[in-house]
């Protein structure tokens, strides 16, 4: 009976044959939220002029809101809210809807270098920034 051997060992065993291209692939990472949460209601809120999908429980760094640490804050420009198929879409909001949240702490993000130059001139600018952010604590859901 011939042994069956993998598409690994048939590449081994010819001398010319690099094996390079078998190599098994990484699996996607997940979005670091623990797994309790991933099937749980979610909601689509608009804060800094960006928009957040967010769920009960997950830290969010949104830009710098006017609260002090251990504050309450809502975001009531809720876009859409739902679970598995049950969504609502608002249009542009859902009305009455909103998200509540803990201010957790007001820092800086991590360091932004532009640096501008153009090539034979003489021309080089550097320029550093530094955004304040705010992380907040989603607590609850109210759609």
């Amino acid at each position: 009976m011939a042994e069956k051997r993998t598409l690994f060992q048939k590449n081994l065993a010819h001398p010319l044959t690099l094996c390079h291209s078998i190599r098994p692939s990484r699996p996607k990472r997940e979005r670091s939220i623990p797994i309790s949460y991933r099937h749980m209601s979610y909601a689509v809120i608009k804060t800094g002029g960006k928009q957040h999908r967010v769920i009960v429980g997950e830290y969010l760094d949104v830009m710098k809101l006017a609260a002090n640490e251990g504050d309450a804050v809502n975001f009531d420009q809720v876009l859409a809210a739902g679970e598995g198929d049950s969504v609502k879409i608002g249009a542009p909001f859902i009305a009455g809807a909103s998200v509540a949240a803990k201010v957790l702490k007001q820092h800086r993000a991590a360091k932004v270098t532009a640096f501008k130059f153009k090539r034979r001139k003489g021309y080089h600018r550097t320029k550093g920034h530094k955004q304040e952010i705010t992380r907040v604590q989603i607590t609850s859901i109210n759609a």
